[in-house]
């Protein structure tokens, strides 16, 4: 008899084995989708990988969160045309996972440090930023919610953390961002999400575009963590003017309406971004003439010279996240060490392309990144750096 009850407890451990498995496994075709959308049109493809998890994992969460460590994932940056080309919220990585964290807000019901405990803090914590966004949407962006937000971030994620609520708060004083993403997800995408949302909560936005930056000082518990939620504020208007079609024109304007003692902030937050997503996409693919013309572009557009300081640090910016993006999920190991080396070397190096003034600005933005912890575990050396280093703010971090 215990022979058999033996037998039976194996019986069962490899049948339960064999459906974690199956879980595992169940949807081979999810990553290679996940690889179509790499290429959609930038402003589509949050919507496009938001809808191949709603096609595969449709309110089975347990199943995602197991997909979410396969090692299948693949987030390629170039666009079809060769060059590279950054998702609406940032690298494909990035953008990926904040559909991973939108999908799993949205089903979801649970406490927030559950449903954040979900997801990895892969690519600059994207899961946590998908999540915040969608949680605020349902919840009204309720300040108390806002304050669970921040208090509920994971430990090392705070400046991401400070990032999207200032995301948040520019969708809460004006209208969600979501409503534009969801429309895109329906229209292109035939996705409809399970619930209906107050996108709007101002009618007269116009009033409060201070606001945003009002609470974010009211949020957030120090200097530098409300550096990061005004970046936020100005990501979210980055957001909105790719889906314009007047070249960031309305977004100048919006910062223009904005009171004295924040309008600084609108601008230098707005163009940073500006820095990472395109500017900083150009050095990426070596057009350096087109990216160095973006921020002479915006500096005189707006009349503005100190912008271009802001722009150049999101170029180094940008090219770092890149570089997180490139390498999180590579093993780097004995056999491909030089070779790795030499490869962040030369996007190091990118960042001399820069309007001479400006090269320091550019390497303080590459260094606000993961790129600084790659540079110091695979013992990179460069002149420049070792001795700009000791003069750099080391709070100072950028986020996707």
């Amino acid at each position: 008899m215990g022979k058999i009850k033996v037998i039976l407890i194996l019986v069962i451990l490899i049948f339960l084995s064999t459906l974690v498995l199956i879980r595992v496994n169940k949807n081979p075709a999810f990553s290679d989708s996940v690889t179509a959308c790499n290429g959609a049109q930038t402003n589509l493809r949050f919507s496009c990988y938001r809808a191949v998890i709603e096609k595969y994992y449709k309110g089975d969460i347990p199943s995602f969160v197991s997909e979410l460590k396969n090692p299948r994932l693949s987030f390629e940056e170039y666009g079809n045309n060769g060059k590279i080309s950054y998702a609406i919220f940032g690298t494909n990585c990035h953008t990926f996972y904040h559909a991973a964290g939108d999908f799993i807000a949205t089903y979801s019901n649970e406490s927030v440090q559950k449903i954040l405990n979900y997801g990895p803090a892969t690519c600059t914590n994207g899961y946590t930023m998908g999540v915040y966004k969608r949680l605020a949407l349902k919840n009204h962006f309720s300040q108390d919610l806002l304050k669970e937000l921040y208090r509920e971030c994971k430990k090392g994620a705070e400046n991401q953390c400070a990032h999207e609520i200032g995301h948040v708060l520019h969708d809460k004083y004006s209208y969600s961002v979501l409503k534009t993403l969801d429309n895109i997800s329906l229209q292109e995408y035939h996705l409809a999400y399970p619930a209906k949302y107050d996108y709007v909560t101002f009618a007269k936005t116009q009033e409060n575009l201070d606001k945003p930056f009002e609470e974010c000082k009211l949020l957030m518990p120090d200097e530098n963590k409300l550096a990061q939620c005004f970046t936020g504020v100005g990501h979210n208007l980055f957001l909105f003017a790719e889906f314009s079609k007047d070249d960031y024109k309305a977004v100048f304007d919006e910062c223009e309406n904005v009171s004295e003692v924040n309008r600084n902030k609108c601008y230098d937050f707005l163009v940073y971004r500006i820095g990472i997503n395109e500017a900083g996409t150009r050095f990426l693919s070596k057009d350096f003439e087109n990216g160095k013309k973006i921020c002479d572009d915006i500096t005189k557009r707006t009349k503005r010279s100190e912008l271009k300081e802001h722009c150049y640090r999101g170029i180094g910016g940008g090219i770092g996240l890149f570089v997180d993006s490139e390498y999180a999920l590579t093993e780097i190991n004995e056999k491909n060490l030089v070779s790795v080396k030499s490869q962040l070397l030369e996007y190091l190096k990118l960042c001399e392309n820069s309007e001479n003034k400006f090269v320091d600005s550019c390497l303080a933005g590459l260094f606000g990144t993961k790129f600084a912890k790659f540079y110091d575990l695979l013992k990179i050396y460069y002149e420049r750096i070792e001795q700009l280093r000791p003069s750099w703010n080391n709070d100072f971090e950028v986020v996707g």
